[in-house]
């Protein structure tokens, strides 16, 4: 359960996390207030749209009643037709005919003073059916016994009212007829209360039923409510009332249906509550899609912001964890001007003092070793910092370069284990004096073993003294089962050898070192690219080892030398 909790522990995490929680947390409530506040606004506006469609299709009505009044005017107005209504009603046709055709008007009649019909044009239901002759009745209204009557009120003398014929209903306009002062007879102006509902319901955008003063339906722009039209009733003015239609619902405000400013029935406009329900959800998905995209954006930049910190954080963890492996040349190399670039730099501050420390106690404990035989003084320091050197040249990096330098520092450790007499022997050695001497790679692994240096360090202790060809000791190893690091280490060991000064000769020539080196690779027993490394950089490295007074060690123009040593010797 911990190792898979153990990610989500992490600084990355704790970051990204509580971030994220938050951010969804705000954007769910902002979602929920703004999907609220929405869905009010919708509504509002719904209902204004109700209000507004209300409006409109009462202006419409008021417009269509205006129209009637301007064609009873224009026929009652028209020069003969008074004197044709009154002798000559066969000419009625081309006087009235072409005033009908130029409007929207529905139905012309002409009556005389007796209230008997002399001429009628009567334009189908169909759209855009010529007009025919009236065949039909007259209806008996109240307006045209007050036209007839010649009486008038405070609105005038023409009345306008809703009337049934044929089934349908009927906004009827009568007004009078005159030659001079003389009442001749009355004009009836009509259109169907179907087709002015059709006209507002055009201009609203929403349906629109006319209702009488019993609440029966007149007429309706809802197919629904035409195919039942006991489905919903009239309400009081100003009211909203839901209805079901068909299989959709709709919401619907009451006004009166008012004809020569006074109230003759009602009027519902109808929206469906689907639009409104349509509305809220589209809205809803496009909010919530807006909060996702923006919680989206905000977790990556949140995410990025974090991985920039905390990829800082791993490279410095991993850069610990590998210096606690031993690698003290481990860096952090982090370039940032924050509290963790200053980190970084006081943690690489640290790896090179602890780098420095290490190498530093190392060559004191080399040089401790060396005092043994003051002969050898420096030999271990110039060995590791030569191994490290042809590393460098052969292209490794910094930490193998480093194990070489130690691994050549304390390549000799081992002598600790043999006895001075013979360590010290100015003269040759016998056979068990040399297997003796052969036993200190041996011994430097022993001692090594328990430190806790890298292996390839106590590798190149132990094995810097195979040869290629199997001839080496303590294993006898031959060809790649000698590694790199021990290679390296043999033939700096060789080298420094070679061109140091000893008590029984003097240190020979580059020249002559190398000469003896490369005899060696073709005989077999050093590795071919070591020798090479070694030629190009042994020219910088003699001037500098020499110039060293730490390294310099052992020369014959610092001591008295007996002959005898060299006899010997040799």
């Amino acid at each position: 359960m911990l190792r898979v909790l153990r990610p989500f522990v992490s600084v990355r995490w704790q970051i990204i996390l509580p971030f994220a929680a938050v951010v969804i947390l705000t954007s769910a409530v902002g979602a929920y207030a703004l999907t609220g506040l929405y869905a009010g606004s919708a509504e509002s506006r719904f209902v204004g749209h109700l209000v507004e469609g209300s409006r409109v299709a009462a202006e419409s009505l008021v417009r269509r009643e205006r129209a009637h009044l301007e064609t009873a005017r224009a026929i009652a107005f028209t020069s003969g037709v008074p004197e044709a209504l009154r002798a000559r009603p066969e000419t009625l046709d081309a006087l009235v005919r072409p005033l009908a055709a130029n409007t929207t008007i529905e139905r012309v009649e002409l009556l005389d003073a007796a209230g008997v019909l002399k001429f009628g044009l009567v334009r189908p239901a169909a759209s855009g059916a010529p007009y025919a002759p009236v065949t039909a009745g007259t209806p008996a209204l109240e307006g045209i016994e007050r036209v007839l009557a010649g009486t008038s009120d405070e609105k005038g003398d023409k009345f306008i009212e809703l009337a049934e014929v044929d089934g349908e209903a009927w906004i009827v306009t009568v007004a009078p007829v005159r030659a001079g002062e003389q009442l001749v007879g009355a004009v009836l102006v009509s259109s169907r209360l179907a087709t002015a509902l059709l006209a507002a319901h055009r201009e609203a955008l929403a349906d629109v039923t006319a209702f009488d003063r019993d609440g029966r339906i007149l007429a309706t722009t809802s197919f629904a409510r035409a195919e039942d039209p006991l489905a919903g009733a009239a309400a009081p003015t100003g009211e909203m009332t839901t209805v079901a239609l068909g299989e959709r619902t709709y919401r619907e405000l009451h006004s009166d249906l008012v004809l020569r400013g006074e109230p003759v029935g009602s009027l519902a406009v109808a929206l469906p509550t689907d639009f409104l329900g349509e509305t809220t959800e589209d809205a809803r998905i496009q909010l919530s899609l807006l909060l996702f995209g923006a919680i989206a954006v905000t977790l990556m930049v949140g995410a990025r912001v974090a991985r920039r910190l905390t990829n800082a954080l791993d490279q410095l963890v991993r850069t610990s964890r590998t210096v606690t492996g031993g690698n003290l040349t481990a860096r952090v190399g982090l370039q940032r001007r924050d509290e963790i670039g200053e980190l970084s730099d006081a943690f690489d501050r640290m790896t090179r003092a602890l780098q420095d420390q290490h190498l530093g106690a190392i060559a004191s404990l080399v040089s401790a070793i060396d005092a043994r035989d003051p002969y050898t003084r420096g030999h271990s320091l110039r060995v590791g910092h030569l191994a490290s050197l042809l590393g460098q040249c052969l292209g490794l990096n910094t930490e193998q370069q480093l194990h070489l330098q130690v691994g050549g520092y304390l390549h000799d450790i081992g002598k600790i284990g043999v006895r001075d007499e013979v360590l010290l022997k100015p003269g040759a050695l016998t056979e068990e004096e040399r297997r003796q001497i052969q036993v200190h790679p041996v011994v430097g692994n022993d001692i090594l073993a328990a430190v806790g240096l890298a292996p390839e360090v106590v590798e190149g202790v132990y094995l810097h003294h195979e040869r290629l060809d199997g001839s080496g000791y303590p294993l006898g190893l031959a060809g790649d089962a000698v590694p790199l690091t021990p290679r390296i280490i043999m033939v700096a060991d060789y080298y420094d050898a070679l061109v140091t000064d000893r008590p029984y000769r003097r240190g020979g020539t580059r020249e002559e070192a190398l000469a003896i080196i490369g005899a060696e690779v073709s005989y077999g027993r050093l590795d071919v690219s070591v020798v090479q490394a070694l030629a190009e950089v042994s020219t910088s490295w003699d001037a500098y080892w020499r110039s060293d007074p730490q390294m310099r060690g052992f020369t014959l123009d610092q001591v008295p030398v007996d002959p005898d040593i060299f006899r010997r010797a040799a």
